[in-house]
């Protein structure tokens, strides 16, 4: 009796399972209210343009995203952007001061720093060697003249009829070779920079150019060897500017373009492009573009400067208008309060805008400030399972 009670009772004690497995079954299935997300408006962004991640054409009213602020494109105008550069010595410019023979420096005659014309002395060495050279021009020019005389009495000898063919011919062979010797002895000298006229034991070191002598190398006094480097000399007239460009920047100019070059005292100059290096720099990787200065007070070798570099008509947008979406630069523009992101080409950054090189146009509205906001704001549309963590 007891085993037949039981099996009435089975059914009644197993429906609340069946009835609790059922609502568990009901409960994964229902449209997830609880998570605070508005499905049907994502449903409805995927729906007509499908998934952002994809497809950048989804709109989205300016109303809902507060912080926004947007700006018109202005028309394409003449851009340009400021560049460090350096002033470096032209190498023309540039001159090392050695004396050719040996001795002991004497007096330094011209400061560092102070403007002199181009011959003026600015030092003297005592030099026995000269003083050598000097005795051999005046042994050679003795000697020419004694051949000289004796080939003239031998041609009045002959002319009488008074000396042979063969005395004749020897003086005359002896007074080639003291002309010769003479001509040697002179032309050493010159070599040297002293006059053969002038003589003596003091070489007279004298500036190549109009300019100044950087620094001495010697002091008076100091023994010096033939060849020897005394100083430094840098002549006046022009410079030479630096200037170190990506290859992104790189452009064609045409030898002569002119450039401003402006130094952080407010001075300014024209700079005309004299070449450009065929070769990256092997420390920068950049290519160095060689700018020649003219004219009164130039800045000095080593002194930083600024290159203004110019770019063609172009349009340009704030950088904090530009959004990277699944690896692509753009912007957003607005049409009647709604904003939808717009794949751009990018250009060059000029302090805190960005060139434009292709994607919107003149007139067109793009939001500016917060832009990032927006797209944040259309992301969490699209995905919005990447905050709450849930597998949709």
């Amino acid at each position: 009796m007891n085993l037949f009670r039981t099996i009435a009772l089975l059914p009644l004690l197993t429906l609340p399972l069946l009835l609790a497995c059922h609502r568990k079954i009901a409960d994964h299935g229902h449209d997830h209210d609880h998570d605070g997300h508005d499905h049907a408006i994502t449903g409805a962004v995927s729906g007509s343009h499908g998934d952002y991640s994809h497809d950048h054409s989804q709109t989205t009213p300016l109303s809902e995203v507060p912080g926004t602020r947007t700006l018109v494109v202005a028309p394409s105008s003449e851009l340009s952007i400021w560049l460090p550069a350096e002033v470096v010595a032209d190498e023309s410019s540039q001159f090392v001061l050695s004396s050719p023979v040996s001795g002991i420096l004497g007096a330094l005659l011209v400061t560092p720093g102070r403007l002199v014309d181009a011959g003026a002395p600015l030092a003297e060495v005592k030099s026995p060697e000269l003083a050598r050279l000097y005795a051999d021009l005046l042994a050679s020019k003795a000697k020419l003249a004694r051949a000289e005389a004796t080939l003239a009495r031998e041609k009045r000898l002959d002319a009488k009829k008074a000396t042979s063919q063969r005395d004749l011919e020897e003086a005359e062979s002896e007074a080639l070779v003291a002309k010769a010797e003479e001509e040697s002895a002179r032309l050493i000298l010159e070599s040297l920079g002293s006059k053969a006229e002038q003589g003596g034991a003091t070489w007279v070191l004298r500036a190549p150019r109009t300019g100044s002598v950087v620094e001495y190398r010697v002091i008076s006094g100091q023994g010096v060897s033939a060849g020897q480097e005394l100083g430094f000399f840098l002549a006046t007239g022009s410079v030479i500017v630096r200037l170190e460009l990506s290859q992104a920047m790189s452009r064609e100019w045409n030898r002569g373009h002119a450039f401003v070059v402006r130094h952080s005292n407010g001075s300014q100059w024209q700079g005309k492009l004299e070449g450009i290096v065929p070769a990256l720099s092997p420390n920068t990787m950049r290519q160095s573009y060689r700018l020649r200065l003219a004219g009164n007070s130039l800045p000095l070798p080593g002194a930083p400067v600024e290159v203004q570099i110019p770019f063609p008509q172009s349009i340009a947008v704030p950088q904090v208008a530009l959004q990277q979406v699944d690896g692509l630069w753009g912007v957003f523009v607005v049409e009647q309060g709604h904003a939808e992101f717009r794949p751009v080409v990018r250009g060059q950054d000029i302090k805190g805008d960005v060139i434009i090189l292709d994607g919107i146009k003149p007139g067109e509205t793009v939001v500016a400030e917060g832009a990032y906001l927006l797209k944040a704001y259309q992301r969490k549309l699209a995905h919005p399972d990447e905050e709450d963590g849930h597998a949709h």
